[in-house]
């Protein structure tokens, strides 16, 4: 049986054909099925990697790591189960929640941040705005699922998820908003509005 790093390198050896073919995803039901699952495990083992040792991230493990949650997120079944305000469509039941992968998303795109770590942008625009609309994008869909989902605190009783979860977007806010960042870098509206989405987050 394959241990967590030869499943990864498996993956990512097919990360190219992957990427090559993301526009027949939708054409085979099975295609679709098994491309999703396949996506979703190589995002999840490439992040876990990223997260727990991040002293030891290359270019190379970055860059596989950024493609495989991109496409992830882009496959037609992920994109059918997140409406455009992040809440899942469909019964109230829900099919198997996707939230951990999209956590994972979140959580390397955070070491990225906290680590200066490689970091690949889609375009040859400026690579620090880019960033950060990746990360408000699936820090939204992440806090829609967080709200929908998860119990929030009271006065007599706790929620770990939503306080780490604030505790993450706060951090990452201390960043972008502290002297190493421009407002240019956080792109329309600069650090002033990125407060504020974060205001919105924690309140």
């Amino acid at each position: 049986m394959e241990g967590p790093n030869e499943a990864l390198e498996t993956i990512s050896s097919l990360t190219p054909w992957l990427s090559g073919h993301s526009q027949t995803f939708s054409s085979s039901p099975q295609l679709s099925y098994w491309s999703e699952k396949l996506l979703a495990k190589g995002a999840q083992l490439a992040g876990d990697q990223i997260c727990t040792n991040p002293a030891v991230v290359d270019d190379g493990l970055a860059k596989t790591t950024l493609t495989l949650f991109r496409l992830w997120s882009a496959h037609p079944i992920t994109k059918q189960l997140v409406s455009s305000n992040g809440a899942q469509n469909g019964d109230t039941a829900r099919p198997i929640s996707k939230f951990a992968i999209w956590k994972s998303y979140y959580d390397v795109l955070t070491t990225i941040l906290q680590h200066s770590l490689p970091y690949f942008p889609m375009t040859i625009a400026p690579e620090r705005p880019q960033l950060v609309s990746e990360m408000r994008r699936v820090e939204a869909i992440c806090e829609n699922n967080i709200l929908r989902d998860v119990k929030f605190p009271t006065a007599n009783s706790g929620s770990e998820e939503v306080e780490d979860w604030v505790e993450q977007v706060i951090m990452n806010w201390e960043v972008l908003c502290g002297p190493h960042w421009r407002d240019d870098d956080l792109g329309e509206g600069g650090q002033s509005a990125y407060g504020r989405n974060v205001l919105d987050v924690s309140v």
